[in-house]
């Protein structure tokens, strides 16, 4: 039989003495089901557990851990600055290279669905752009450009830097 280290009384005991959690890599509770029990008795545990997430809460692994976890979910604004952030956004979105951005997100979400190659940035459109003087190659004008694609994605055209 296994066996397995209970973090509550400090001993090795049998796998079957542990309630199952799903969330830990062997499928067991870290402590078994006595100390699960006077753990739900005692409330001087809960001012234990405290006191051992404050002492976890210095070490550099939980640092770093808080750091990557602030990077992926930023603070919750307040109304002002959720306002801020919305005229901010309004008006990059009417800058060319917001416009650009979004015409482009809107030709990948096309391609995707229609299962096309979908591989033209925003910084490759604007160097095709620079290339051509900012001038449409059909006619010689200068005007905001469109993309034309060479062989259409209507015909299965990919959306590369080579057909537009």
């Amino acid at each position: 039989m296994k066996t397995k280290y209970c973090f509550g009384c400090k001993e090795t005991k049998q796998t079957n003495e542990f309630f199952i959690n799903r969330n830990t890599k062997d499928g067991l509770n870290y402590i078994c089901r006595k100390c699960a029990a006077m753990r739900r008795q005692r409330p001087e545990q809960i001012k234990y557990r405290a006191i051992y997430d404050h002492e976890r809460h210095k070490t550099k692994k939980w640092k770093d851990y808080s750091l990557a976890y602030k990077k992926l979910h930023p603070k919750i604004l307040t109304p002002e600055e959720k306002e801020l952030q919305r005229a901010y956004f309004r008006e990059w979105w009417k800058s060319p290279k917001g416009r650009a951005t979004n015409i482009l997100k809107f030709h990948k979400r096309r391609s995707i669905e229609r299962n096309l190659i979908c591989d033209l940035t925003v910084e490759q459109w604007e160097e095709i752009k620079a290339i051509q003087d900012y001038r449409c190659a059909i006619c010689g004008e200068i005007k905001p450009l469109e993309r034309d694609h060479i062989v259409p994605l209507s015909k299965g055209g990919a959306f590369v830097k080579e057909n537009v």
